[in-house]
């Protein structure tokens, strides 16, 4: 998939890769206007479309003209844009007319960064500075389908419907929630407010009726940009006076799919990933787990990829949404995110919720982590540490726990047809520099070991301790970890020196 992201202390990188793309990439002017070719400019738009019960993602290229809102679907050889392809950024495309859209020739950006939002990459991110994300939230019901209620026979209840106070109580009200959940991971320096114009009503609003079709036909009439540009018509045609750009996010609330079978759109779920001016995400979940995919959604729009696996420790993905520590993944259950993500966020502090680099030496270094899962403003201190893999890959090494006001990290999760295993164990992922994929390896119970002898490492599980705060006498359970040199092969060594993200 494509490379989309770039962290601050790449940005000199990135100048230099669009300067590269001018050189190499866009062919001259002349060359895109022959032999049936067209020119399009407009603002760049990269969606993913996640269905979860299959498994399966696919990322799509888009440009859309900013005055008519019309969006055409851009090919890129090897489906690969090119670095600095990101949602929200402004570029001029030559192409030539195929099937479903554009097979384009070259690509040309018309502005710097143009308020496109790429994710920072699995690096030494800085920490987040404090930002409000405005998030307008639309309950949409379709004319053959509905997000609550009753079936089409207008008999028949939904099972799995959505109310507009249950969408507003899990967006916002219950102990756990989606905006909760992000102010926590991200050490409150991520906030979304529930009423961002001030005027005492929380801002999730429907359900409103589109003009268009949910079930019957074929993929080809699955365009989810209309569904927003329709709800959002709606909304203010609803809402005379207040104005839609106040908010960044459009978050979509469909009807879910265990009510509705035999949708034209497959899929559980679909955002843009980055956020340029404004953004947008979609959730088709029932009642009982649609918070996970509106996080999972809206972390796309944050920049967030994919939790994937690699047990095999090879370079190469073997379940993609398969790490059950991450609400990246496919499970819905309320956690943090595992710590290749928290870093690519900044979601971290030098000594509160730290993530530690260090190189294996010849003798034994010890260390305590706190569990990721716990509240920083309880337990502040050392979350994971960080040791290089390969040249533009790292291990992460943490411990989790059902610990901390979002305290459902999996024990365990089956998906893929393979079981792995996160809460009370050390968990084992890697990172690229250049990508926010992250990759679950292994994990370990006290007394186990991860061993690769390419980089001469062995890491152990030690022990667990009791500490108690002294102040308030709460206690929490520390994992200790030995990381040290040692030539020992129970792991197969990583075989992708040269590998890029998948």
């Amino acid at each position: 998939m494509a490379n989309l992201e770039r962290t601050t202390r790449q940005r000199g990188a990135r100048l230099a890769g669009i300067l590269f793309c001018l050189l190499i990439i866009l062919p001259p002017v002349a060359h895109g206007q022959a032999g049936g070719s067209r020119e399009l400019a407009g603002i760049a738009s990269v969606v993913i479309f996640d269905d979860f019960d299959a498994g399966y993602s696919e990322l799509r290229y888009y440009l859309v003209d900013q005055a008519t809102h019309r969006e055409t679907r851009l090919f890129f050889t090897a489906d690969q844009a090119p670095d600095g392809f990101e949602t929200g950024r402004r570029f001029r495309v030559v192409g030539r007319d195929r099937p479903g859209g554009l097979q384009v020739d070259s690509v040309a950006p018309l502005d710097g960064d143009g308020g496109g939002a790429g994710a920072p990459e699995s690096g030494s991110a800085p920490v987040a500075s404090p930002e409000t994300r405005n998030v307008l939230t639309l309950l949409v019901d379709f004319n053959d389908a509905n997000v609550d209620g009753f079936k089409a026979d207008g008999v028949t209840p939904m099972k799995y419907g959505i109310s507009l106070q249950e969408a507003k109580d899990r967006m916002y009200n219950q102990a756990k929630s989606v905006a909760g959940l992000f102010y926590n991971a991200s050490l409150g320096t991520l906030t979304i407010p529930d009423d961002p114009d001030n005027d005492g009503v929380q801002d999730v609003f429907g359900p409103y009726q589109i003009d268009d079709s949910y079930i019957g036909g074929d993929s080809s009439q699955c365009s989810p940009s209309t569904w927003v540009n329709l709800a959002s018509a709606a909304w203010e045609a609803a809402n005379p006076g207040k104005d839609i750009s106040l908010y960044r996010h459009r978050l979509l609330i469909v009807p879910n799919y265990w009510d509705w079978s035999n949708r034209h759109c497959g899929w559980g779920g679909v955002a843009q990933v980055g956020c340029g001016t404004w953004c947008w995400a979609i959730g088709a979940d029932g009642d009982t787990i649609f918070h996970g995919v509106l996080i999972h959604e809206l972390g796309h729009n944050l920049g967030f990829n994919h939790a994937q696996t690699d047990t095999d420790n090879n370079g190469s993905t073997n379940v993609a949404y398969g790490d059950g520590s991450d609400m990246m993944g496919v499970s819905r259950s309320w956690m943090k995110f595992n710590a290749p993500h928290a870093e690519d966020k900044g979601w971290i502090d030098p000594v509160d919720y730290e993530i530690r680099t260090i190189t294996p030496s010849a003798s034994p270094q010890t260390f305590d982590l706190i569990a990721i899962d716990e509240e920083v403003w309880d337990w502040p201190g050392l979350r994971a540490i960080k040791v290089q893999r390969t040249a533009n890959t790292d291990y992460y090494v943490s411990w989790r726990k059902k610990a901390g006001d979002y305290n459902n990290v999996n024990t365990s999760m089956t998906y893929g047809g393979a079981t792995n295993y996160f809460a009370d164990r050390l968990n084992i992922h890697y990172g690229y520099d250049n990508s926010t994929y992250t990759y679950f390896v292994t994990s370990l119970q006290a007394g186990e070991t991860f061993s690769e002898p390419h980089n001469n490492l062995l890491i152990k599980a030690t022990s667990t301790v009791i500490i108690t705060d002294p102040v308030t006498s709460d206690t929490t359970e520390v994992m200790g970890v030995e990381i040290c040199q040692n030539a020992c092969s129970t792991i197969t060594a990583p075989s992708d020196l040269t590998a890029t993200p998948v």
